[in-house]
């Protein structure tokens, strides 16, 4: 699958990355948004480690310049309750990984309306305390390609 750009699109306001989100489900497992996350990391001069399925440890490792960058991934879900389940492990598990001042911590997921959602109940103070980045990944319709965006911790 090819990615439409290797720009990144940073959202201005939770408002706009709901705007952004999807209601519908388009089969990103968990692989393949991992996959699109490691093309956009290696499309910008990061050097990617790749998490090793089954293991201990984060599903994607990435640096640049010295900065590394610690990414967990979800897949869809095909109900609400997973998806909400889906997401409270994300933040566990990064929370689980948050060793070092010196890194940037991520949580990836797929465009989906109820991840957006729970994005927006955590508070703009849990984010911005934690340093917790949000990437979202959509599929293009009818072609194999992602459009990946982010949301910081600034943002509120």
């Amino acid at each position: 699958m090819r990615d439409v750009s290797s720009q990144l699109h940073e959202f201005g306001s939770k408002e706009e990355m709901m705007e952004f989100a999807d209601e519908v489900l388009y089969g990103i497992d968990e692989a393949s948004l991992r996959g699109a996350m490691e093309r956009y990391l290696s499309k910008n001069q990061f050097m990617v480690f790749q998490g090793r399925v089954g293991h201990n440890g984060p599903d994607i490792q990435a640096s640049k310049q010295g900065r590394k960058l610690i990414i967990e991934a979800k897949g869809e879900c095909s109900s609400q309750s997973d998806r909400r389940h889906s997401f409270e492990q994300a933040i566990a598990q990064i929370v689980s990984r948050m060793e070092s001042e010196g890194c940037d911590y991520a949580i990836a997921l797929p465009a989906h309306y109820d991840f957006c959602r729970l994005i927006c109940k955590l508070p703009n103070y849990a984010r911005k305390i934690l340093h917790l980045n949000f990437y979202l990944v959509d599929v293009v319709t009818l072609s194999d390609e992602y459009v990946i965006s982010y949301l910081s911790p600034d943002v509120s």
